[in-house]
């Protein structure tokens, strides 16, 4: 590192020492690109280091010495915009996150629900199973024993309705 305090004698162009930083600012690189590039470089009493920058002028300097408080504020404000960009960027996909969630949590109760209805029915098919032709003959003698009185009910209920709806259609004086 060139420890140099005037114009260095090998560069013609005209130029100004700016700082690492504005100079990466001036040139739109980063900091470690500067220091790729092999620029020439000094060392200021304070410890901060100055790089020669061809075809700056002192107006392109930051008008503010940078101080490491700056420096903290000004990484603790990109922190900041970083984190609000990710928690902005990021809701969407924990709201989906949660539907899935929710989702899969309904789908496991309807699977418990599946379940519990499989094995009643299994209880029931061994059940029938067991029984024996006769008992099958019983059931199905009784089954068709109840559906005969459903459909003499229902024929009683629609002989009903029908004398009910003939006394509704009669007048009134004619009942005396």
């Amino acid at each position: 590192m060139s420890d140099m305090t005037e114009t260095p004698s090998d560069t013609p162009q005209t130029g100004t020492w700016l700082t690492l930083e504005d100079a990466a600012r001036f040139l739109k690189v980063t900091v470690r690109t500067i220091d790729r590039r092999g620029l020439v470089k000094r060392r200021l009493p304070n410890g901060r280091a100055e790089v020669w920058v061809p075809g700056a002028t002192s107006d392109d300097a930051s008008d503010e010495p940078e101080t490491p408080v700056a420096a903290h504020e000004q990484a603790l404000a990109v922190s900041e915009r970083v984190s609000d960009m990710v928690r902005q960027n990021a809701a969407p996909l924990l709201e989906a996150l949660e539907r899935s969630e929710a989702r899969a949590r309904a789908l496991e109760r309807e699977l418990g629900a599946a379940e519990e209805q499989k094995a009643a029915l299994l209880r029931v098919v061994e059940i029938v199973r067991q029984m024996s032709d006769a008992d099958r003959r019983d059931a199905d003698a009784a089954r068709h024993a109840l559906e005969e009185r459903a459909a003499a009910a229902e024929a009683q209920a629609a002989e009903r309705a029908a004398e009910l709806e003939r006394l509704r259609e009669r007048r009134w004086w004619r009942w005396w």
